[in-house]
């Protein structure tokens, strides 16, 4: 398996699923979705397709631009950060993958949102405490059935994953 330093080089993020959640219990407050059509330019990977599911034709009948999905997305985190913090993520691989692709659209278009330096990451917890490789494998440790492979269950399930952890973790110390 080869691995690209800069994964959104050439590439282009194609959904976006965002969740608000509460720190104290990680329950989901708020969410948006959106896919974005293909803008053109970007390589188009039919390794990438056959996980995401999303065609280029498809996204160019139901998606929005890139412009679009940027205003949305910075309309809901205005909407549910200050930003003027910096805002931490939860997700899978979000640090070396999810983040860069968010950065370079939000850049594209000149916003310049405060992420954290820390993220909570669930492929770090599934590595670590349940020795999973990828997403598939740890959220079927954790959930009867994946529903869909789109960013926005996937923001769901490491969300529900962490939630679970914590549960577990508060049990056992609290024994």
């Amino acid at each position: 398996m080869s691995y690209e330093k800069d994964v959104t080089r050439n590439h282009q993020i194609v959904s976006i699923g965002l969740i608000v959640a509460d720190s104290d219990d990680l329950v989901e407050q708020a969410s948006m979705y959106a896919e974005i059509k293909w803008n053109g330019t970007s390589r188009w990977d039919a390794k990438a397709e056959s996980i995401h599911g999303l065609s280029k034709d498809y996204l160019n009948k139901n998606g929005m631009t890139e412009e679009d999905a940027v205003f949305e997305i910075m309309a809901f985190i205005i909407t549910h950060f200050d930003i003027n913090s910096p805002i931490i993520l939860l997700g899978h691989n979000v640090r070396a993958f999810d983040l860069p692709f968010l950065e370079k659209l939000l850049s594209k278009f000149e916003f310049d949102v405060k992420f954290s330096h820390r993220t909570v990451d669930s492929f770090s917890v599934g590595l670590v405490c349940f020795d999973t490789q990828d997403s598939d494998e740890l959220f079927s440790k954790f959930f009867k059935k994946r529903l869909e492979h789109n960013s926005l269950e996937d923001a769901r399930m490491a969300l529900g994953v962490c939630r679970k952890v914590r549960l577990i973790m508060d049990t056992i110390l609290n024994e």
